[in-house]
């Protein structure tokens, strides 16, 4: 991670900044439930074969081996592919795979729950 390898300062006893003030200077960053991607980008290490997970903006995706599904928008169709055989994804294999596409996108949504990525809710229009 860009945030790592840039060595911040987490909230808490760790911190040289107390939170309330890193707070009040709007300076602060709240700790990550993550894994991190150093040993990977520094040569130094592997990384545990495991499903990962990211959220941008609306847009989603899990990759799990060599299948990865996405999302594109909040709203957007979930989109399968095989990184292995189309590492630029053009053959969307979701239609043939719709198990495997129902159980990739229910672990991204318990995933997202947990990290607290899930869009807010809209308010209701008045009528």
């Amino acid at each position: 991670m860009v945030i790592e390898y840039c060595r911040p300062s987490w909230p808490g006893k760790h911190s040289p900044t107390p939170w309330k003030a890193q707070k009040k200077q709007k300076r602060f960053l709240t700790p990550l439930f993550s894994t991190s991607l150093m040993p990977l980008l520094t040569g130094e290490g592997t990384f545990a074969s495991r499903p990962l997970f990211w959220e941008h903006e609306g847009n989603a995706a899990i990759r799990v081996g060599d299948r990865k599904l996405v999302r594109l928008g909040m709203n957007g169709k979930w989109e399968l592919f095989d990184m292995k055989a189309d590492r630029t994804e053009q053959n969307n294999l979701a239609a043939d795979s719709t198990e495997e596409v129902d159980t990739l996108s229910r672990q991204w949504r318990q995933w997202a729950r947990s990290a607290n990525v899930l869009p807010k809710p809209m308010p209701k229009q008045k009528k």
